[in-house]
């Protein structure tokens, strides 16, 4: 059986780069690029684009997509940021996502 935990954890670096990509598309990134800075495939970011992805991952891109730290992302890939920069970013967004998730639980 899987924890609730677990489930958060394994719900949250994805739904982070969903929300990427998606403001990046909006701002007509291409997705070869997209892919390149968020360490995905460019069939990932087409799917993320189109929205076919779980129920769980869209309720929580939903909550986080209008959040500061993806506009900060999302400028970063469009200032030409780095991809381990940006996966750094991308890493400490979804670490406090977690604690903050996995507090809510108690």
């Amino acid at each position: 059986m899987v924890s609730d935990c677990e489930k958060i954890i394994k719900a949250t670096l994805p739904s982070i780069k969903i929300a990427v990509a998606k403001a990046l598309a909006r701002d007509n990134i291409k997705q070869e690029r997209i892919a390149a800075c968020l360490g995905i495939s460019q069939a990932a970011v087409n799917k993320y684009i189109k929205g076919k992805y779980s129920a769980t991952l869209k309720e929580i891109v939903t909550q986080i997509k209008d959040s500061p730290e993806i506009d900060e992302l999302a400028h970063s890939v469009e200032t030409g940021k780095g991809a381990r920069y940006i996966s750094k970013k991308i890493d400490l967004f979804a670490s406090k996502r977690i604690r903050f998730a996995i507090t809510s639980l108690k």
